[in-house]
């Protein structure tokens, strides 16, 4: 009940303040990243935490994530690493494989900490991951970082 609450909160208050106006004047000069899980929740609150230091472009799955970061110059892509159909882990090593999106740096996002394969993580040049749930504060310093060049791509 709680966490239905905090959506709502987030939802209206991404509302007020223009999170989902996609008008390109709010967004001139700012960083373009994307947010990528299955969950709706999840990649509203994500971008309603970020919202309003970077333009937050949002895909469902890797598929989706592909297709928008072809298309967009993007600073930074948190992606969730459980997903139906390409999953984080394939999506992330196909970005790495397309000369246009191979230097994006890619933060994984994950409810188990279990799941976090770090060898496999430096292969594929991602650069952390944030634990679900998270942190707001802890997620704005990781994405500051990130596109700060303080954690590079491996």
């Amino acid at each position: 009940m709680f966490v239905v609450f905090c959506l709502c909160i987030v939802y209206h208050t991404a509302v007020i303040f223009g999170y989902r106006n996609e008008g390109e004047e709010i967004y001139k000069g700012m960083e373009e990243i994307m947010v990528v899980d299955d969950e709706p929740s999840v990649r509203l609150l994500v971008g309603s935490i970020l919202g309003n230091d970077y333009k937050v472009q949002e895909a469902s799955d890797g598929a989706q994530a592909l297709e928008i970061a072809s298309n967009h110059h993007l600073g930074l892509i948190l992606m969730d690493i459980s997903m139906p159909g390409v999953d984080g882990y394939t999506a992330c090593s196909a970005l790495r494989n397309n000369l246009s999106t191979r230097d994006i740096p890619v933060l994984m996002i994950t409810g188990d900490v279990h799941e976090v394969n770090r060898k496999l993580e430096e292969q594929m040049g991602v650069v952390g991951y944030i634990t679900k749930p998270f942190d707001c504060q802890d997620l704005r310093d990781k994405v500051k970082q990130v596109l700060d060049g303080c954690v590079t791509v491996a």
